[in-house]
């Protein structure tokens, strides 16, 4: 059966969960952990925003063209709720303030919320209302894990995470929060030798207890969904340290593993061989629902969904410097990857078209 696979291209881009470096995701390529994009449903659009620049642009990635932008203070999130409403977190200073547009850029409404923010506040996270539960901010300061709700004066929800911190040297390097009573913390060592050695932790709040899974000789990043966790792993073959924490590239490696947040089951674990080569490993990366292989060996993608189902095999990569997922449209069978050429400077869009055979 015949699939078409529409193609991107911009200037340095990657993902960014928080503000703070010490919860960026990891860069991709050499692009830049300053840009986020957000698939707007199956639309063909992307709800782009350049935190480095303070720009939040929807783009229709079909024509390549973009629909509107706004300039905006420093930006800490951004959320698609729906085609037709998209949620802005700003800081400022010490205040947080939400913006809510429409698809066409104009205001909705705005909000100030009273939580005071210091220097030593790493990560701050905007909550989508759910069944009774309203709208909430999430924040982590000095490994204090708060969550507020109206009428913002005191936390609903806190925690001292240094407790699940059990080793010396131990620091949170990753968190991910969707609703209670569950927290996924990516907890590092730097150990003598130059080797960094990560585990995941998941908190329950309410019991005050943790399951540690500490099988990990790769590099992850973590998201948490309502019930999961997932972890999603990248590696570089490249020169290293005798003592350094390496996997065992005669076996496949996991790339995508799925835990069940309330008690640490491994529900999907995908795996795929690779190379020793000195040039070669993988990155991931997710996009919503998806998350985008690159082998660095084979110089190839594939296309899964994070509930381990692969939509896409090995696929050559374009002849760019850089590339990553922008999104995914069921409806026309359609990857949209946001391409990076080595020539390429002035940011703006353009979309390649191709076609390619899939049994």
């Amino acid at each position: 059966m015949k699939k078409l696979y529409a193609f991107i291209i911009s200037a340095a881009l990657s993902l960014l969960l928080f503000q703070s470096p010490l919860y960026a995701a990891e860069s991709v390529d050499g692009y830049l952990s300053q840009v986020q994009i957000q698939q707007v449903e199956d639309s063909g659009k992307a709800l782009v925003v350049d935190k480095g620049g303070s720009r939040v642009s929807l783009w229709d990635m079909e024509n390549s063209t973009i629909n509107w932008s706004h300039t905006m203070e420093t930006i800490v999130q951004a959320d698609v709720l729906n085609s037709n409403k998209f949620i802005i977190l700003n800081r400022n200073n010490h205040k947080l303030e939400k913006k809510v547009l429409n698809q066409h850029g104009e205001m909705l409404g705005n909000s100030n919320y009273p939580i005071r923010l210091s220097e030593q506040t790493a990560a701050v996270q905007w909550l989508i209302p759910y069944n009774q539960i309203p709208e909430r901010i999430m924040t982590l300061e000095d490994n204090v894990f708060k969550v507020y709700q109206s009428p913002w004066n005191k936390p609903v929800i806190q925690s001292d995470l240094t407790s699940y911190l059990k080793e010396t040297g131990e620091y949170i390097s990753e968190i991910s929060y969707s609703k209670y009573p569950y927290v996924a913390l990516k907890v590092t060592l730097d150990e003598i030798g130059a080797s960094t050695h990560n585990k995941l932790v998941i908190v329950n709040l309410y019991k005050k207890s943790a399951i540690t899974i500490d099988n990990f000789n790769t590099s992850f990043n973590i998201k948490m969904t309502n019930a999961t966790t997932i972890v999603h792993t990248f590696h570089n073959n490249g020169p290293h340290g005798a003592n350094v924490n390496w996997p065992d590239l005669s076996k496949p490696q996991p790339v995508l593993q799925i835990y069940s947040s309330a008690t640490g089951r491994l529900i999907h674990d995908v795996k795929q061989q690779f190379s020793d080569d000195e040039n070669g490993g993988w990155v991931t990366s997710l996009s919503g629902d998806m998350m985008l292989l690159k082998n660095g060996n084979t110089n190839a993608w594939s296309l899964y969904r994070t509930n381990g189902e692969q939509i896409i095999k090995s696929k050559t990569a374009p002849d760019a410097l850089s590339y990553d997922l922008a999104g995914y449209q069921a409806s026309s069978s359609s990857v949209f990857l946001l391409v990076q050429k080595a020539n390429f400077t002035d940011g703006t869009f353009h979309k390649v078209v191709f076609k390619s055979i899939e049994e």
